[in-house]
């Protein structure tokens, strides 16, 4: 009974599922570069742009 085949939602075996090392840490490495550009150009922005 231990060899049965339990099939996953999607139909696949535990070891049969896609392994991706290290695309969890370069999306955080993105969402980190994404956060300083997006900041460097608000700073860059503010400075440029004087709102009264």
């Amino acid at each position: 009974m231990s060899d049965n085949n339990n099939t996953g939602s999607a139909g696949q075996n535990q070891k049969e599922k896609m392994h991706a090392p290290g695309s969890f840490v370069l999306a955080l490495i993105f969402l980190a570069w994404f956060m300083v550009v997006y900041f460097t150009q608000w700073l860059a922005l503010s400075k440029n742009w004087t709102v009264y």
